[in-house]
C-alpha cells in the first residue's frame, strides 16, 4: 500500500454536508461513515449511486475495502 494509490467503489451517498459525505457500500444508512470531500473525488450516477475514488488508506481506514 502507498500513501498516494486511490481506489474506486460505488456506494450510496446517504447524506452530505460542506465538508463530508455519508456514503455505505451496502446501501443501508446504519452502515455509512464519513468521507471527507477535501479527501475524495465523487461521480454521481442515476439510480442512487455514486463512484468515489478515494485513497487507499482512507477506504481502509473506513471499513470500505
Amino acid at each position: 500500500m502507498t500513501d498516494n494509490y486511490f481506489i474506486e467503489i460505488v456506494v450510496t451517498v446517504h447524506a452530505e454536508t460542506d465538508h463530508a459525505l455519508l456514503v455505505s457500500d451496502t446501501g443501508q444508512e446504519a452502515d455509512g461513515v464519513w468521507l471527507p470531500k477535501t479527501q475524495i473525488t465523487a461521480e454521481k450516477h442515476r439510480l442512487g449511486h455514486t463512484t468515489v475514488f478515494l485513497p487507499e488508506w482512507l477506504a481502509l481506514d473506513r471499513g470500505l475495502a
